[in-house]
C-alpha cells in the first residue's frame, strides 16, 4: 500500500542532501512556483544570456568589452580624471574658455589687413594721423590673465623724403575705434621716438607690437581684458618736422598686418 504525504508535511524534513543530483528538473517545477522573494539576493549567474533588458542600473559593472561600445555618446558624458588619451580626433571644438592651453600656444590668430600695389601712405603732419585702412578689431579668446597679444606689421617699402625722421605707432582700445591719437591708447606709451625711421632709402620694414597685462606693454586706458572682449586697434604715423614727407608705405609696395593671441 502506497503512503502519500503532502509537500507541507515534508517541508520541515527534506534537506538539500536528501535530493538526488538532477532529480528536480525544470519540467517538475510548476509555473510561477518560484517567486522573486524566494531567490537569494546574491545569486551568481554563470555565462547567462539575459536577452535585451528593458530597464536596469549598471552602477556596479566593472568593465564593458570595447567591441560592445559604439555610437555617439550623449551630452554630459565626461572622461573624468581617468581619461588619458583621445586617440585620433577627426572633429571637435576646442574654443571653450575652460580649456587650459600650454604656455606659448597660439590660441587665436588672424590676418587683419593686406594690400598690394598700394597708393602712397604718406604724411607731413607733426602729430599722429591715421589712415582709412590700417585699423579694425579683434575678439579675445582668453582673458589677459591667461594670454598676451602680438601684432605684426610689414611694409614693403618705407622712406622719408630727406634726412629726417618718421614715426609710427599702434593704439589699442576697449571702446569704439577713434581716428584721434591719445597717449593713453598707445601701445608704446609716452615714448618719444616711436619706431623712428630715418632713411632716404626705400627698404622693407617689419614692426612688432605687444600687449601683456602687468608689464610696460599695456596702455594706461586698457590695463586688462576679458575672454570674449572686442578690442580696437589702429596704426598712426607722423613726420618729425611737420613738412617732410614720411612714406609709411611707398606707392606700389605692400602692407600686411596680422596678430596672434598667445597663451601664458
Amino acid at each position: 500500500m502506497a503512503i502519500r504525504r503532502t509537500l507541507a508535511e515534508f517541508s520541515d524534513d527534506i534537506a538539500t542532501a536528501d535530493l538526488a543530483d538532477d532529480s528536480v528538473t525544470t519540467a517538475k517545477i510548476a509555473a510561477d512556483a518560484i517567486t522573486t522573494a524566494k531567490i537569494a539576493d546574491s545569486v551568481t549567474l554563470v555565462t547567462p544570456n539575459i536577452g535585451t533588458p528593458s530597464a536596469g542600473v549598471a552602477t556596479n559593472l566593472t568593465s564593458i568589452p570595447a567591441a560592445a561600445i559604439g555610437g555617439v555618446l550623449p551630452s554630459g558624458v565626461t572622461g573624468g580624471s581617468g581619461l588619458t588619451a583621445l586617440g585620433t580626433v577627426t572633429s571637435a571644438n576646442l574654443s571653450n574658455t575652460a580649456i587650459v592651453y600650454p604656455a606659448g600656444h597660439v590660441v587665436k590668430s588672424g590676418l587683419l589687413y593686406s594690400a598690394n600695389a598700394i597708393s602712397h601712405e604718406v604724411t607731413t603732419s607733426s602729430t599722429f594721423v591715421t589712415t582709412a585702412n590700417q585699423n579694425g578689431n579683434i575678439t579675445t579668446l582668453l582673458s589677459s590673465a591667461n594670454s598676451r597679444l602680438e601684432f605684426n606689421c610689414y611694409y614693403g617699402l618705407k622712406v622719408t623724403a630727406s634726412t629726417t625722421n618718421g614715426y609710427e605707432t599702434m593704439t589699442l582700445r576697449a571702446s569704439s575705434s577713434t581716428t584721434t591719437w591719445a597717449v593713453g591708447d598707445d601701445l608704446l606709451g609716452a615714448a618719444g621716438n616711436k619706431n623712428a625711421f630715418f632713411s632716404i632709402y626705400h627698404i622693407p620694414v617689419f614692426i612688432q607690437y605687444h600687449y601683456k597685462a602687468g608689464t610696460a606693454s599695456v596702455t594706461s586706458n586698457l590695463t586688462s581684458y576679458n575672454a570674449g572682449d572686442t578690442l580696437y586697434w589702429r596704426v598712426f604715423k607722423s613726420s618729425y618736422d611737420g613738412s617732410t614727407n614720411f612714406y609709411q608705405a611707398h606707392g606700389g609696395s605692400n602692407i600686411i598686418i596680422s596678430y596672434k593671441e598667445i597663451a601664458l
